[in-house]
């Protein structure tokens, strides 16, 4: 019953999603640390429980964008710091 608040839609289930998103860059290369998918699906799965399609929906984009956010990260480094572009290009790639 103490998490409840998981599966209610709104911001704290969707922020958990974020942040479940994001665990799983942490499970790639190079952490490698592959446990924390399984921890990472498990929570975005339990907040999916109980939202009808458009939370469910909301819930998804939340999920997504952490590790989307959090995964390509990279990019901006490499196109930056290696290939010599401005931040501004780097940022817009």
């Amino acid at each position: 019953m103490y998490m409840r608040w998981i599966t209610r839609p709104g911001w704290p289930g969707n922020l958990l999603a974020l942040a479940a998103g994001g665990l799983t860059t942490l499970a790639l290369a190079p952490f490698d640390f592959w446990p924390l998918v399984l921890v990472s699906v498990a929570l975005f799965y339990l907040g999916l429980r109980e939202l009808n399609p458009r939370q469910a929906l909301a819930r998804g984009w939340c999920y997504g964008f952490g590790l989307y956010g959090a995964g390509t990260s990279w990019i901006y480094v490499s196109i930056h710091t290696y290939g010599g572009a401005s931040v501004l290009l780097a940022g817009l790639l």
